[in-house]
């Protein structure tokens, strides 16, 4: 039996999905995310067990990788090495291929990538292509998982230098019950904040996406402040598709589809999402699937089985 691979790796989760020749899906394995923001030789180690794992049980013949980040030649390393094949097809999520894959489920010709990071795709019926935010942590992944755990991370710290009571989501973050008042020395003041800042330190961009899981908690308890933050990641969100629709124009598209990990706390922000939208454009239909990516990129995987497949069979007539 032969098998092939589809990858989907991105800043804070990897999920490699082993298909047979029949297309049933036989197995999936997750892990850390692996997507970084620069190229290197180096390895990543939990990446390696885990494609290790998956070569010592089968066969596969070829792998089909979309990957959230720009490492590519260190994605590629690692997978030869594992697998010892050269039949790896590596694109980055920028590059749309899984976005589009999945896009076109829904006729939908615009599609939100939202995860620990976020980026809006387009394409119009005559090839042209629009890309809107993506720009990375710090800069541009506006309402992204990234977004809504820093955004908490900085009302709960600047709340410390306020004089009104901690919100409950406030005092997770910070570890504190009440504001810092009066010290008997700036020193005191220094070392109360160190130790708040060190909860997050250093400021690693999977670690301030986890704070998104805090907020999500603190809105299925109805706490305002934590659902004022998943709003005004949904009115962000929604800029990116009101200013792709806009480059998309005169072509008018009627579909957004969006996939990624904030799918699954849309209830959260997705009203806003939608009212902004629909203010600021003439979208009316929204599709949702959390595993869109990996849906797409698994589409993907198994065209490129079937040219590989097929290329073997020529090769065999011969």
């Amino acid at each position: 039996m032969k098998y092939y691979l589809a990858v989907d790796i991105g800043g804070t989760k990897t999920k490699m999905c082993v298909f047979d020749e029949k297309h049933h899906l036989v197995k999936t394995y997750d892990t850390l995310g692996a997507g970084l923001s620069v190229d290197s030789d180096e390895d990543i180690a939990h990446l390696s067990k885990t494609a290790n794992e998956v070569a010592e049980e089968f066969k596969i013949s070829s792998i089909s990788v979309n990957l959230g980040g720009k490492n590519t030649e260190q994605i590629r390393k690692i997978m030869k090495n594992a697998f010892k094949t050269e039949n790896i097809n590596i694109f980055r999520e920028s590059d749309a291929l899984a976005a589009f894959s999945f896009g076109e489920k829904f006729s939908a010709d615009i599609v939100l990538l939202a995860g620990t990071g976020t980026i809006a795709l387009a394409k119009d019926k005559s090839g042209n292509f629009v890309v809107s935010g993506g720009w990375g942590c710090n800069i541009g992944d506006d309402g992204s998982g990234y977004a809504i755990g820093l955004a908490a991370i900085r009302k709960a710290y600047a709340a410390l230098d306020n004089i009104e009571a901690l919100t409950e989501l406030e005092k997770e973050i910070t570890g504190e019950n009440e504001p810092f008042k009066k010290a008997d020395s700036v020193s005191a003041f220094r070392d109360a904040r160190d130790k708040v800042r060190a909860k997050f330190a250093p400021l690693d961009r999977r670690a301030i996406a986890s704070v998104c899981h805090i907020v999500e908690k603190h809105c299925d308890n109805g706490e305002s402040d934590a659902l004022e933050i998943m709003k005004n990641a949904g009115i962000d969100m929604a800029k990116l598709i009101v200013n792709t629709n806009n480059k998309l124009l005169p072509y008018k598209t009627s579909a957004v589809a969006v996939a990624g990990g904030l799918v699954k706390i849309s209830r959260y922000w997705k009203d806003a999402f939608e009212s902004y939208i629909k203010e600021n454009s003439q979208i009316k239909e929204f599709y949702y699937d959390a595993n869109g990516v990996i849906e797409g990129t698994i589409e993907i995987a198994k065209k490129d089985f079937e040219k590989t497949e097929g290329v073997l069979q020529c090769f065999q007539k011969d």
